[in-house]
């Protein structure tokens, strides 16, 4: 199977996932070698809105530094409306902007 089979049978696995509200499933996912499973991941936890989503989205915003991972992480705790998600994501956007 090529790359791009496996790439997108785990991009389904992903959607899935959030269909099923697979939280803990999606938080793992956090941590995947790939930018583009950890960023999906990130923006699915965002859009199911679980507070348990909160700390490690948070810990991965620390961990990775990748654009795509960065703003999903920032991205997806604002769909929380939590006064702490919103200053780091503000924070974070800043520090990408000195760059």
């Amino acid at each position: 199977m090529g790359l791009f089979n496996r790439r997108s049978r785990k991009l389904e696995k992903i959607y899935r996932m959030a269909e099923k509200n697979d939280v803990d499933g999606l938080i793992q996912l956090l941590n995947d070698d790939d930018m583009l499973f950890r960023s999906q991941a990130a923006s699915m936890l965002g859009l199911l809105g679980d507070w348990k989503a909160f700390k490690p989205l948070n810990e991965a915003l620390d961990k990775y530094k990748d654009a795509s991972t960065t703003v999903q992480c920032t991205a997806a705790p604002s769909f929380l409306q939590h006064p702490e998600a919103r200053k780091k994501a503000l924070d974070s956007f800043l520090s990408m902007r000195k760059h």
